[in-house]
């Protein structure tokens, strides 16, 4: 009823490639990530991470890079495309790829009260528009 409707309204999606992002060592790549809504510079929180969520890979919040507590495997090597966030284009990219870096990688979006998540694994649903998606990096 009501409820439901004001449910919808907040509702939106993140979707990634199904497949495993190919890349060579030492090359970039881009993990792709998409929001099914625009996104503004303010007020969002973009976190990529592995398998600790408050170590991340990358982290945008308070409309800037969070890079005090990013891990340090991945320093000076991601970027964000800020710019791109009204398009929800939230994607990473990964410079001077390891073979370390070979594993699941989550892009966690949150936007008022409203929360994606995107983690490597299968497609899974989630109530009130959280939606689970594969972003796998290989060797």
């Amino acid at each position: 009823g009501a409820l439901q409707s004001v449910y919808s309204q907040f509702k939106f999606t993140v979707t990634g490639p199904a497949l495993p992002v190919p890349a060579i060592a030492g090359s970039d790549v881009v993990l792709d990530c998409k929001c099914s809504i625009d996104l503004p510079r303010e007020g969002v929180e973009v976190r990529w991470f592995r398998t600790r969520y408050d170590s991340p890979v990358h982290l945008y919040k308070e409309g800037r890079q969070q890079l005090e507590t990013q891990d340090e495997a991945y320093r000076h090597r991601t970027q964000l495309f800020v710019e791109e966030f009204i398009n929800g284009d939230v994607s990473l990219r990964l410079g001077d790829v390891r073979v370390s870096d070979n594993g699941a990688y989550t892009c966690f979006v949150d936007y008022g009260e409203q929360r994606c998540n995107q983690r490597g694994g299968s497609l899974r649903k989630q109530k009130l528009g959280q939606k689970y998606g594969v972003n796998r990096l290989q060797r």
